[in-house]
C-alpha cells in the first residue's frame, strides 16, 4: 500500500493513499480553540485541491471539540463545497470516543444540508469496506430500540455515576448517535419547563395527558365526571400556563412528565 504523509500539522496528520485516491486524516490531539480548528481545516483543503482524491476518510478517536454553529456554517463554505469541486465522491468517519462529540460532527453536515452525505463508521476496517468494495451500510432505520438492541450496567464509578453499556449492530452507528439527540433533548425540555408544569393542578394534569393520548373534550367530561365547560376551561388554563403554541407542545409536556408524575402518586 503506497502510503505517504503529505501533511503534519501541531494537531492534524494527512496521509495520501495514492493507489486508493484516498486522504487519511487523524487528529493527533483535539485543536486547543476554533481558530486552530479552523487553521487545520484550511491546510486539508489547501492539500486537498493538490492532490485530488476522491475519498476522505476522517479518524476521529482523539477529536474532542464542540463544533459551534457559526463554524458548521464555515466548514460548508470553506471545506465542504471546495472539496466536492476538487473531487470528492465519497467522505467517511470513524466516530470519535465521546458520542455526544460525534453527533454534533453530524449535525454538522445535516444543519447546513451539506453538499456532502458522509457515512460514520466504528472501525477505520468498516469505513475502508465502504470504500473499496460500496458496500451498503446504515440503511435508514428510525432510532429506537430494536429486537438486537441490549443496555447493560457495567459499573458504578466513585463518583456514585452509572456506566452503562449499549449493544447495537455497528452498521447502525450513526442512528445509535442519533437517538441520544432526542434522549438529552427531552432532558432538557424537562429541565426547562419543570416550573411551568408544576403549576398545574392536578386535575389540568390529568386532562393534559387525556387529550395528548388522542382522548377530545367530550371524553374526558365524561371520563372525569365534569362538565364540558370545566373542560374547556382547565383547557385554556392548561395552555396559558404551559405557553402551548401546537400540539408538538401537548405532546413533548406529555413524554417528559407523564411518567414522572404516575410514579410520584403511586
Amino acid at each position: 500500500m503506497e502510503s505517504t504523509i503529505i501533511y503534519e500539522g501541531q494537531f492534524l496528520r494527512i496521509t495520501f493513499e495514492r493507489n486508493h485516491c484516498l486522504f487519511i486524516q487523524s487528529w493527533k490531539t483535539t485543536p486547543e480553540s476554533m481558530h486552530s480548528f479552523k487553521n487545520e481545516l484550511l491546510a486539508y483543503v489547501a492539500y486537498y485541491k493538490k492532490h485530488r482524491p476522491t475519498k476522505s476518510l476522517w479518524l476521529q478517536q482523539n477529536f474532542d471539540l464542540h463544533i459551534d454553529d457559526d463554524t458548521k456554517i464555515w466548514i460548508e463554505n470553506r471545506v465542504n463545497i471546495p472539496c466536492k469541486k476538487y473531487g470528492n465522491q465519497k467522505l467517511a468517519f470513524v466516530v470519535c470516543k465521546d458520542l455526544l462529540v460525534h453527533l454534533n460532527i453530524i449535525e454538522t453536515f445535516d444543519k447546513t444540508k451539506s453538499v456532502i452525505v458522509p457515512k460514520h463508521f466504528t472501525t477505520e476496517e468498516e469505513a475502508r469496506l465502504w470504500f473499496d468494495q460500496n458496500v451498503e451500510f446504515q440503511k435508514d432505520i428510525k432510532p429506537e430500540i430494536l429486537a438486537d438492541t441490549k443496555v447493560t450496567l457495567n459499573q458504578v464509578d466513585r463518583k456514585g455515576n452509572c456506566i452503562i453499556n449499549i449493544k447495537r449492530p455497528a452498521t447502525s452507528i450513526t442512528n445509535t448517535i442519533r437517538s441520544f439527540k432526542g434522549l438529552l433533548g427531552q432532558k432538557s425540555f424537562t429541565h426547562r419547563k419543570k416550573e411551568l408544569f408544576s403549576s398545574l393542578t392536578v386535575r389540568e394534569q390529568q386532562i393534559l395527558f387525556l387529550y395528548a393520548s388522542g382522548i377530545k373534550h367530550r371524553e374526558i367530561s365524561s371520563q372525569l365526571c365534569i362538565s364540558l365547560y370545566t373542560v374547556r376551561t382547565h383547557w385554556r388554563n392548561i395552555k396559558r400556563k404551559l405557553e402551548i403554541k401546537s400540539f408538538k407542545d401537548i405532546m413533548q409536556y406529555a413524554q417528559a412528565f407523564q411518567s414522572q408524575t404516575t410514579q410520584n402518586t403511586q
